[in-house]
């Protein structure tokens, strides 16, 4: 996938199910400490190993109860999307660092996985880590595409136990079932049904990654001790394989 990267397609991983899903994505942390690398800082590391000159701009939200929060920054406001005709969805007022190796990169993860701890969240959330870079298409320099690799990690569908309210299940179900409506109309062969990715702020993030103008790997993390759990995350992942699209790269002129 790196190399697709390298050529100017853009990238989105996702890890969707019931266990394991933050372990794959982000590794072991233990004290402030990354004691096991995960699928993020891996890539990282390996992406500066092929091209040391590469400069990435890096931003890290989570959507908890329809709101969008920044994890790279100690503003607490309900972030804005909106929808640019060109480059597609965008958060404007999030916090967007530039790195050029891994070590920077580890440093950014570990100040988001404190501020989502530090927020004691009662709702489930996802986390939606996105790195972006410019490349040069022609030898004159003047012509580059920006390719982005986004790491999505889904929140369970799990209930965290008995105390939590109505409402707050109620929500983060709600954030999956507009994700997995959004998979349904796309797996769906021969349909021209609208694509509901306004249903929910999880799924208006998204968008740039499941309308085709990425190239996506699902990752569906499951344990056999939770049977029905299983049976429906190997379900929709079956859905998301099956989905055919044409990934597109947009060229700029300086």
């Amino acid at each position: 996938m790196l190399k697709c990267l390298l050529k100017g397609e853009n990238i989105t991983c996702i890890t969707y199910g019931g266990v394991g899903k933050t372990y794959t994505m982000m590794g072991s942390i233990t004290g402030g400490v990354i004691e096991e690398k995960g699928l993020c800082l891996l890539a990282v590391k390996s992406l500066f190993e092929r091209n040391d000159r590469v400069r990435l701009t890096v931003s890290c939200v989570e959507v908890c109860d329809e709101e969008i929060k920044d994890l790279l920054s100690d503003n607490e406001i309900d972030l804005m999307i909106i929808e640019d005709p060109i480059d597609g969805v965008k958060v404007p007022e999030r916090v967007e660092y530039t790195i050029d190796n891994a070590q920077d990169f580890a440093t950014l993860l570990l100040q988001a996985h404190q501020r989502k701890l530090n927020r004691l969240n009662t709702y489930p959330s996802h986390t939606i880590f996105q790195l972006s870079f410019n490349t040069s298409c022609l030898e004159d320099d003047l012509t580059w595409r920006t390719t982005t690799l986004t790491f999505v990690d889904l929140a369970s569908n799990k209930r965290s136990g008995a105390s939590m309210k109505l409402l707050e299940s109620d929500s983060i179900d709600y954030n999956m079932v507009a994700f997995n409506s959004c998979i349904k109309t796309l797996s769906d062969k021969g349909t021209e049904a609208v694509i509901p990715y306004k249903d929910s702020k999880l799924t208006q993030l998204l968008k740039n990654s499941l309308n085709g103008n990425a190239k996506s790997v699902v990752i569906a993390c499951i344990a056999r001790v939770y049977c029905s759990e299983t049976t429906m995350v190997l379900k929709y992942a079956e859905r998301m394989r099956s989905i055919r699209a044409s990934c597109s790269c947009l060229l700029y002129t300086s």
